[in-house]
């Protein structure tokens, strides 16, 4: 990305009502990467979820999913969204959502196009309440 295709983002971005969210390792106050929540349907308090971990160096480590199970609280209790979906070629990324209690809805067969080869890309979703129930199991264990 150029400076200038990164001004033009974030102008576009600052009118836009999506969220942009860092991810920083705090302790060492340093960005990983980011989570967006886009608004796909807002009258139907529907958003998509979208992630990058752009430091490989920190991948596996458990990031992604801390960061994913932070969007989805702050999508459904500050956004009030009852929907988030994601969608991706990514295997680690669909082993984790799936690891995290998303429902897999289906797949695009070959709609990504990366490096001369085409890629199926799965659809998952969580609805508020699957979400509400997920989070309550799993902080009731500690």
């Amino acid at each position: 990305m150029t400076m200038k295709d990164l001004k033009s983002f974030l102008i576009n971005f600052s009118k836009s009502e999506d969220k942009h969210l860092a991810i920083i390792i705090t302790k060492e106050n340093k960005h990983i990467g980011n989570i967006f929540i886009i608004f796909l349907d807002k009258p139907s308090k529907y958003g998509e979820l979208t992630i990058m971990i752009g430091d490989s160096d920190e991948w596996g480590k458990g990031y992604a999913q801390e960061a994913i199970a932070l969007a989805a609280d702050f999508s459904f209790k500050q956004l009030d969204l009852y929907r988030l979906e994601a969608n991706s070629s990514n295997p680690a990324f669909n082993r984790l959502i799936k690891k995290l209690g998303w429902t897999f809805e289906g797949y695009a067969r070959q709609a990504f196009l990366e490096k001369n080869k085409f890629y199926d890309v799965w659809r998952w979703s969580i609805l508020k309440p699957e979400w509400q129930k997920l989070r309550q199991q799993h902080f009731s264990k500690k």
